[in-house]
């Protein structure tokens, strides 16, 4: 009995994209030094944690180049939104103000794989 294997040798393109889901905490400190009798130095610091909900978009490639492996290659770009963080700062109890400091919560995602299929 004969046996005969039909290999299934190419190249895929693809695009993905759809919600994107992250639990974050962002913290900023603050501390300069007195530079002076009259100007006393300062420190602050404020935090903000929580889940934001954003997007992602990307596209890869997927190379199929034996009858059951592939190597692949994707970039995904996840937009978050961004967040404010109130810092508080006290140089005196006569002299407090507040910085606001923003992050900006988006990243880059590059990934590579080797893929073995089963049969």
């Amino acid at each position: 009995m004969s046996r005969s294997v039909i290999s299934a040798i190419g190249l895929l393109l693809f695009a993905t994209g759809g919600a994107a889901f992250s639990n974050f905490k962002v913290t900023s400190f603050y501390s300069d030094n007195a530079i002076g009798d009259g100007f006393p130095g300062g420190s602050g610091s404020g935090s903000s944690s929580g889940t934001n909900t954003g997007w992602t978009a990307g596209g890869g490639v997927d190379w199929m180049f034996a009858s059951q492996w592939s190597v692949k290659a994707e970039y995904l770009y996840v937009d978050l939104g961004n967040k404010s963080i109130n810092v508080p700062l006290s140089n005196t109890a006569a002299f407090t103000q507040t910085m606001v400091v923003n992050a900006d919560l988006t990243t880059q995602i590059v990934r590579l794989g080797l893929n073995y299929q089963f049969h």
